[in-house]
């Protein structure tokens, strides 16, 4: 009997010690697992302002208006949703090298998928995607199920776009979904060169002596940061040209970048970059950013001296529903610089980084966070019992449908005074 129970002791205790590495190993691989999966989304990331819109964090609650309050007016800016690169001359270069040297085995694989991407891309420079079409659709679903007991009455929607094309169906994607939940829906959607000064104004704003400076600072920097030798081996026998291989590389990023914005090919080129590279060249894109938006100290603010004409549309049209008592919805659909320099306008939390040089750029302002394809931002006015009065308004601020914070003190955040944002909102537009 004794000898029985040792037995089924040490078998247990075997069993046991099995079932424990068995534990860890699994354990193990789920965490492997786990950490592949975030390298992955992290890469995705890395595809900066291509970065394909990422859609409500899962399990994401929106904070309930305080008690009385419902919405009734909704002003809106909208990214397009995910595009073919703007123009296929960066597949014309890439594929112009690959051609006219000697390739290795990957280099020839490489160009074999170059071409496929280059043939399917063709008449469709900068043209809206499939994805974004889609995209458009799910964001106005979203908008419709939180703010239902707006968007389900008979309420007139007024949208206006850029004139890009991509802009403009973007547009008709997001109002053909609100018609559809909502037929008695009264939409009318404009694209034309009259709306193009407050949606895209591209006023011109002259160098300054630190503009020049910061040119000069963001070259210094591309040659640092952007290392094609590794690059260079992995296509060519015999081709080590640096300044045309940093051009190529970069080149190359931009085409590995928009591929998730073309899911319906099937195509990747992660394989030519270590993640490593695509860090620095995510680096790159992020700090090109900032210098054409002029976000570093010191620079003009192009961007954001234009971002006022939208601050001043979003407050007139707020004044006229208000006074009219009306509820009623204002789309517009335009760029990734403009809407980054209205958050960064607005000092929106998330999008209110100031780096103070290049390289430290990505500490401070990451743009797949601010302005992936589709990004938008919602300011959502609530009234009390259906008073209108401005005194009595409330206004939130939901960024890439999250809600953010203003630098004004509130009792109530993401809650505000609208009284006290026009204020302050008026100053902006000076």
């Amino acid at each position: 009997m004794k000898r029985l129970v040792v037995s089924i002791i040490t078998s247990v205790a075997i069993w046991a010690s099995a079932l424990s590495a068995m534990a860890q190993t699994e354990g193990l691989a789920m965490a492997e697992e786990q950490a592949s999966e975030d390298i992955s989304k992290q890469e995705m990331q890395y595809a900066g302002y291509y970065y394909n819109y990422p859609g409500v964090p899962a399990g994401y609650q929106y904070t309930a208006a305080p008690a009385g309050y419902e919405p009734f007016y909704i002003s809106h800016y909208g990214r397009h949703g995910s595009r073919f690169l703007t123009s296929n001359k960066k597949y014309e270069s890439v594929i112009a090298l690959l051609t006219g040297h000697q390739l290795t085995d990957f280099g020839k694989d490489v160009l074999s998928r170059m071409q496929r991407c280059f043939d399917y891309s063709q008449g469709n420079d900068g043209a809206l995607s499939l994805l974004g079409a889609r995209q458009h659709r799910q964001i106005a679903a979203r908008m419709y199920r939180q703010y239902q007991s707006l968007l389900s009455k008979p309420i007139h929607i007024e949208a206006r776009s850029s004139t890009a094309m991509r802009c403009a169906i973007s547009m008709a994607n997001c109002c053909m979904e609100l018609r559809a939940l909502n037929p008695t829906l009264d939409i009318t959607m404009q694209s034309a060169a009259r709306f193009m000064p407050v949606l895209v104004n591209k006023e011109e704003v002259a160098e300054g002596e630190c503009d020049s400076l910061r040119k000069e600072q963001f070259r210094q920097f591309t040659d640092s940061i952007v290392q094609p030798s590794r690059f260079l081996e992995l296509l060519f026998t015999n081709y080590r040209d640096e300044a045309a291989g940093r051009q190529m590389m970069l080149d190359c990023w931009h085409i590995f970048a928009d591929m998730q914005n073309l899911p319906e090919l099937g195509i990747s080129f992660r394989n030519l970059f270590t993640h490593d590279e695509l860090f620095r060249l995510w680096q790159w894109d992020n700090a090109e950013d900032l210098y054409a938006y002029g976000i570093l100290p010191g620079c003009s603010r192009r961007y954001h001296r234009n971002a006022r004409r939208i601050v001043e549309d979003i407050v007139s049209q707020a004044d006229s529903v208000i006074q009219t008592g009306k509820p009623a919805v204002t789309l517009r659909f335009g760029h990734d610089t403009n809407l980054a320099s209205l958050a960064y306008l607005l000092q929106l939390s998330g999008c209110n980084g100031t780096p103070q040089n290049y390289r430290d750029a990505w500490k401070h302002w990451a743009n797949y966070q601010v302005t992936p394809m589709a990004a938008n931002l919602q300011v959502v006015f609530y009234r009390k019992n259906g008073v209108s009065s401005a005194d009595d308004v409330l206004v939130k601020f939901v960024y890439n449908e999250t809600e953010r914070t203003i630098p004004l003190a509130t009792d109530s955040a993401p809650y505000y005074r609208w009284s006290e944002v026009r204020r302050w909102m008026a100053s902006l537009s000076r």
